[in-house]
């Protein structure tokens, strides 16, 4: 949350051993400001923002693991890739199971294979 509270920079914060004018002034107004009712509403609505924002992107990456496990048993057991759509809609009714908005189309799964041989092709490549 930004305040709009200029803070001084090191140098600027002690004459010898003592703390400047402008640093005491700018603790005093640190200090009323974190207290003021303002602050404290203010705080508390970016903190509930950010934990709905962290359930949303954890909601969307459970979808994205269950997509990429479907897609995942369909190519070990060779099965078609027009299947993939009508799973993906049986997988969104069931209660409970997530598949997001995205890459539920029967062109995913090539895509996805192609992208898992890239990967596993790399990684055998950094063994040899």
């Amino acid at each position: 949350v930004d305040c709009g509270i200029s803070i001084p920079d090191d140098a600027d914060c002690y004459e010898g051993n003592q703390l400047t004018r402008s640093f005491k002034r700018c603790k005093r107004s640190i200090l009323s400001h974190i207290s003021c009712k303002t602050h404290v509403k203010n705080y508390s609505e970016a903190s509930e923002l950010e934990i709905i924002e962290k359930r949303r992107l954890a909601k969307e990456e459970q979808a994205r693991v269950t997509l990429a496990m479907l897609m995942y048993t369909m190519v070990k057991n060779h099965d078609s890739y027009r299947s993939y759509e009508d799973r993906v809609t049986c997988l969104y009714l069931t209660p409970g199971v997530y598949v997001g908005e995205m890459n539920h189309s029967r062109s995913t799964p090539p895509e996805f294979v192609r992208t898992m041989n890239k990967v596993l092709r790399g990684s055998m490549l950094s063994y040899l």
